[in-house]
């Protein structure tokens, strides 16, 4: 659903270790992350999308959200790259202003 278009958010559990990775804990804001990549599995083909926004809030049960609050990455624009080129292609978006999770 993620890859078709139709799934533009995705879901993580409120715990310490997404806070830690989510959160800026001196201004309790989401830190500034740019784009957010996924992958099959523990292969080498991945996904790369622009993060619209972070916020905590119940998403969809439709799209696998569970009925209590979670961190929700909302996403947008997906961006075909070979995972070769990734390095120059992070560079040339981001330079040294933004970052990348997983």
């Amino acid at each position: 659903m993620i890859e078709s278009g139709e799934k533009r958010e995705e879901y993580r559990e409120c715990k310490d270790y997404w806070y830690s990775r989510l959160i800026d804990r001196d201004s309790l804001r989401a830190k500034p992350y740019t784009h957010v990549r996924f992958r099959y599995g523990y292969t080498k083909r991945t996904m790369l999308f622009e993060i619209d926004s972070i916020t905590i809030g119940v998403g969809d049960p439709n799209w696998g959200a569970p009925t209590y609050p979670v961190f929700i990455i909302k996403f947008s624009n997906m961006r075909k790259i070979k995972l070769r080129n990734l390095g120059s292609f992070l560079k040339e978006v981001l330079g040294n202003k933004g970052g990348v999770t997983e």
